[in-house]
């Protein structure tokens, strides 16, 4: 094969030209491997960030969504790298963290998910890095479950933690705030998702790792029978009733 080494301009210029963009800028999710085996190179594979497809090459005027994921490289290790592209519109047609009018109401009148304060609250992507979840940058598609309450300096402590964790990839372990595992669902290896963890919903952490403390639920019918009950009222006498008869 040739040389791994790639022309930036000329190997985003290919990308474009294999994956052909919408009219609206959209592409579908093209692999590395796909377009390496399609013009017979290497070039494509990153190892410096993706120099081909950042922001500020050929690809300036969209939105870049880079899916990483854990590879092999030449010399056997594991390693993260870029591992598919996919353009998601033009950048003056999507506003990356826009939040619809409704949502954002409706969170705002909260309290915060951590400390429970009502003051300073600002509205939280509950996923750290929305790069990976283009559904969130489209108002008309998100969801009020897609977002939390969290005060500005709950929220400033969760930016923190997220941009470790992407750069890490690793997960925080909440065992450092006193909890008996670090993550309630799967583990501590950061992959993109990030369900479990405590910052993506402090609410459903807690509630996940105290449900075996709740009662169990007693089962109540919707009608109970009501047994019948016989009547101990004596008969009145008749006014016809006989007389007694006395013997003479």
């Amino acid at each position: 094969m040739p040389s791994r080494r790639s022309n930036e301009p000329g190997t985003a210029r290919k990308f474009l030209d294999y994956a052909r963009p919408n009219e609206t800028g959209w592409t579908e999710v093209i692999r590395i491997d796909d377009l390496n085996q399609y013009y017979n190179t290497t070039e494509f594979t990153t190892i410096n960030g993706g120099a081909w497809c950042r922001n500020d090459g050929l690809l300036r005027n969209f939105n870049v969504r880079r899916l990483k994921g854990r590879v092999q490289n030449e010399q056997g290790k594991t390693v993260n790298r870029i591992v598919a592209i996919q353009l998601c519109g033009f950048k003056e047609s999507v506003v990356n963290r826009a939040i619809r009018g409704d949502i954002r109401s409706e969170i705002a009148a909260r309290k915060c998910a951590i400390l429970m304060s009502g003051g300073d609250i600002q509205v939280d992507h509950k996923i750290g890095n929305i790069e990976n979840e283009p559904r969130l940058w489209n108002p008309a598609t998100q969801l009020v479950s897609d977002f939390q309450a969290l005060c500005r300096a709950a929220n400033a402590a969760k930016r923190g933690h997220c941009r470790t964790c992407q750069d890490t990839r690793r997960r925080f372990d909440a065992r450092v705030l006193g909890y008996a595992v670090p993550v309630w669902r799967g583990s501590q290896q950061y992959d993109g998702n990030c369900v479990g963890c405590y910052w993506y919903d402090p609410v459903e952490f807690n509630a996940q790792l105290t449900r075996h403390l709740l009662p169990e639920p007693v089962a109540v019918p919707d009608s109970v029978p009501v047994p019948a009950v016989a009547d101990q009222t004596a008969p009145a006498a008749s006014a016809e009733s006989p007389s007694m008869q006395t013997e003479s």
